[in-house]
């Protein structure tokens, strides 16, 4: 993730790391206080206000206890480029989207 935000290809907007301890409960935790997470140390106060308590929550129940999870609010860099370029040529976004990873590999495997 370093790299792409090095290279402009993304911005962290927020970033939380969520640790789910066996009996449930869950707290925050640094990046640095995870040796295996120190690539995110960068990016620790990243809080653009988009993330709050409800969606760490919401997070937090795919998250299996005694474990650790990674929330993370980024934007492509690169689609803020295209879209610029492409408005100063005269056109206008008309509807956004993203397809699950899911349909999209469906979709390539069904030539």
């Amino acid at each position: 993730m370093l790299n792409l935000a090095e290279r402009d290809l993304v911005r962290i907007l927020d970033l939380e790391v969520v640790s789910k301890a066996a009996n449930g409960g869950m707290s925050l935790v640094t990046p640095s206080a995870v040796p295996e997470l120190s690539a995110l140390t960068p990016f620790t106060g990243a809080s653009s206000g988009l993330l709050d308590g409800d969606d760490i929550r919401e997070a937090g129940a795919f998250i299996e206890p005694g474990n650790l999870g990674v929330v993370v609010i980024y934007e492509n860099e690169w689609i803020v480029s295209m879209e610029a370029a492409l408005r100063g040529e005269g056109a206008r976004l008309a509807a956004t989207g993203r397809i699950p990873a899911a349909d999209f590999d469906a979709a390539l495997g069904a030539d």
